[in-house]
């Protein structure tokens, strides 16, 4: 666009400077010379407007040119980063797969070794208290027998125990003894009457 309008200038200006160099004459003889320099305006015109139009078809076809040339480019460009992308999709998927199925087995291997463990000790530990329960159960009944022997019955009917005090759990024990209340170990009761009498001689 600056080409056309320096040579529309430079067109300009030498019709401007052709037009200053001309003779002052008479106007009869200036006329012919003022036709002269119009119609020379005129071709200079019409040959600046020729100039443009070519100069602007020329600007527009390049335009066409470099723009069709980049959307081409554009579009082989989004061409390959779309295979591109496909392909790395591709390959993270299948190494998502791989990863997913490597994991499952292991944590089914992790889940299959406790669980067998579990078995192993729950059954361990069923034949130890079937054991135990067994062992319990002969030593009850051995303590069993051994407290029935143990427990003597005197010629008066008092039950006495291996130390040889009466059995407080025969109700002929709780009623023979003294009318005093005592406590476990022996000394009277305070809190009863007939005690606090005797505590007070």
């Amino acid at each position: 666009m600056k080409k056309v309008f320096s040579l529309v200038m430079a067109i300009l200006f030498g019709a401007a400077v052709s037009f200053a160099q001309t003779p002052a004459t008479t106007p009869a003889t200036t006329e012919p010379a003022k036709k002269e320099v119009k119609k020379e305006v005129k071709k200079a015109g019409a040959a600046t407007k020729t100039a443009v139009k070519k100069t602007d078809a020329a600007t527009k076809t390049a335009v066409k040119k470099t723009d069709a040339a980049t959307k081409t480019a554009v579009k082989k460009t989004d061409a390959a980063t779309k295979t591109a992308v496909k392909k790395t999709d591709a390959a993270t998927k299948t190494e998502v797969r791989k990863a997913d199925t490597a994991t499952k087995t292991e944590v089914k291997k992790a889940d299959a070794a406790p669980k067998t463990a579990v078995k192993k000790t729950d059954a361990a530990t069923k034949t130890e208290v079937k054991k135990a329960d067994a062992a319990t159960k002969t030593e009850v009944q051995k303590t069993n027998a051994a407290a029935k022997s143990d427990a003597r019955v005197t010629s008066s009917g008092e039950h006495l125990k291996k130390d040889g005090t009466p059995d407080r759990r025969y109700k002929e024990n709780k009623t023979a003894t003294n009318s005093d209340h005592l406590k476990k170990n022996g000394t009277p009761d305070m809190r009863y009457k007939e005690n606090k009498k005797d505590s007070i001689k």
